[in-house]
């Protein structure tokens, strides 16, 4: 579900296109599972919903919409055209046939939580994030 589907890459075809896709990526990170393996809506989904539109409404009557506009900047800003970012595409963007994650063993890591040993990630998803350089030292043969 990390990778673009078919569709996406059908219809995102052109310089303008990509660049729009890179700046909602989070909203395609976001929404792509419901589409593409959708689950019946339970208690605690609900119930995060609540405690969001309630979050949002405190800090709107709080703050003003400029502060909950803020936030949605950040995100577009963070999630898409921010540098960092890059490693959502990174790590899905499909190289070899069969291999749809990538890990990065660069020296960003050092401020993003470790976010490029995504491929250890994947194979240990309970492993903490502060952990997951030792999992590749140990098993080098497979990262």
């Amino acid at each position: 579900m990390d990778i673009p589907t078919v569709l996406e890459g059908r219809i995102v075809v052109n310089t303008i296109l990509k660049l729009l896709w890179v700046i909602f990526q989070l909203f395609f990170y976001a929404l792509r599972p419901t589409f593409v393996l959708p689950k019946p809506i339970g208690t605690w989904d609900i119930i995060n919903v609540i405690a969001v539109v309630a979050f949002d409404v405190a800090l709107w009557r709080a703050a003003g919409g400029a502060a909950l506009g803020w936030l949605v900047l950040g995100a577009f800003l963070g999630g898409g055209l921010h540098p960092v970012a890059g490693h959502f595409i990174a790590e899905h963007y499909v190289f070899r046939p069969g291999q749809e994650t990538y890990s990065y063993y660069g020296p960003l890591n050092c401020v993003a939580y470790n976010v490029g040993y995504h491929n250890e990630h994947h194979d240990f998803p309970r492993v903490p994030d502060s952990r997951l350089p030792e999992v590749r030292r140990l098993a080098p043969e497979f990262y």
